[in-house]
């Protein structure tokens, strides 16, 4: 598959950074981030070190504008399934088997290489407009990075979500995190995924501002991008559904909107579903595929 969007090696190979694009298949905004990123390094590649590789997640997907084709990629990301996979001999009924099987021995075979720092920056979108946001572990290896990023982070979100690939290389031990850049569709999305890409290159060491002089730019339109939103937050109310619910989200929700205990949030077959407590909406659905209508998070101080 057409999986490798470009891979730039530098002096020794002490880091890498691993972006992936387009997990799911309706998400291009990772894609024309990660190119603009290679586009720069190939042209002074003699002042970067390490590897950083964008690839591509769901290309199928990808191909026929779907977040996915028989099951959400990002949900099948276990040694179950990775084992499943593998004793597959046709993928027609597991597409996206097909494309873990690919991603995982990809990544697989960098890692073998040997780096004393690897980060995986796993690049999203959502449906509803607003919020840029990180989804990372509780632990400080991950805090000092995301810190460094300027937007908010949900503390405790992917331990909601089974199978996600960000959790899958946190087991490993590797720092791994979610990037969600804004809605599918505003071009702001790839500008906000292109600048947590360059911070996270000067970060790891990768590249140094004396340079790069973008950086700086690069910061301040992460700031500004993410003016009155939470530093950090916990995840504490989530709406799974499936197709059989015939969910329907109420219109007009942004990420990080304030909602209140008892408010019409959707309806589904059984009828209204009602906010079961006062918090901030995120990731409310607003497209056909997909099994999570909504989430509430609270900040922390």
């Amino acid at each position: 598959m057409d999986r490798i969007i470009g891979e730039i090696p530098g002096k020794g190979k002490k880091q890498l950074l691993i972006a992936i694009a387009a997990m799911h298949g309706n998400e291009p905004a990772g894609i024309a981030a990660t190119e603009r990123v290679l586009d720069i390094l190939r042209a002074k590649q003699d002042q970067f070190k390490g590897r950083f590789i964008a690839i591509k997640g769901n290309v199928k997907a990808s191909n026929t504008k779907r977040r996915y084709l028989k099951q959400d990629l990002n949900r099948i990301w276990t040694d179950d399934n990775i084992a499943f996979a593998n004793s597959l001999t046709d993928f027609e009924d597991y597409p996206e088997h097909e494309e873990l099987l690919e991603i995982h021995g990809l990544i697989a075979n960098k890692l073998k290489d040997g780096y004393d720092e690897v980060t995986i920056i796993d690049l999203h979108t959502t449906s509803a407009n607003g919020g840029v946001f990180i989804a990372c572990n509780d632990e400080e290896i991950h805090k000092n990075l995301v810190r460094r990023l300027h937007v908010p982070v949900i503390l405790n979100l992917a331990k909601d979500l089974e199978g996600t690939a960000m959790q899958y290389y946190w087991d490993m031990g590797h720092l791994a995190f979610a990037f969600e850049g804004g809605n599918h569709y505003n071009p702001e999305s790839v500008n906000n995924m292109e600048s947590a890409l360059w911070l996270c290159l000067e970060y790891m060491g990768m590249i140094n501002r004396r340079h790069f002089s973008n950086i700086e730019f690069h910061d301040r339109r992460l700031i500004k991008s993410t003016e009155g939103l939470p530093h950090f937050c916990l995840l504490v109310h989530h709406h799974p559904i499936s197709t059989e619910d015939e969910f329907v989200m109420k219109p007009g929700y942004v990420n990080f909107q304030h909602v209140t205990k008892g408010e019409v949030l959707a309806i589904d077959r059984n009828g209204e579903i009602r906010c079961p407590q006062n918090g901030r909406i995120l990731m409310p659905l607003y497209q056909p595929q997909g099994t999570d209508g909504y989430f509430l998070v609270e900040e922390l101080n």
